[in-house]
């Protein structure tokens, strides 16, 4: 079972979604991990497992931590964040 945690910060605003539920996938599939409708311009992005950093953008550079590295793809255009090669 993997719990994940997402923050989204905005320039006018600050939303934070918790996502509850497992999230599951094959082993080898890949997952995509979605904000809900975001309506303003996305300034910055940290996403969490429980309560440890997993991919941070500050505007400029996007920095992945742990097993998300090299196996993770951040758009911060969407805020999605793809997680690949489930094990």
């Amino acid at each position: 079972m993997i719990m994940y945690s997402r923050q989204l910060s905005f320039s006018h605003s600050e939303v934070r979604l918790v996502i509850d539920d497992p999230l599951a996938g094959k082993l080898g599939s890949e997952v995509l991990l979605k904000p809900n409708a975001v309506t303003s311009p996305i300034t910055s992005i940290t996403w969490k497992q429980g309560p440890n950093l997993a991919v941070q953008w500050d505007g400029t550079a996007i920095q992945y931590y742990r097993q998300f590295r090299d196996r993770s793809s951040l758009d911060v255009e969407t805020g999605i964040l793809t997680i690949s090669n489930l094990s």
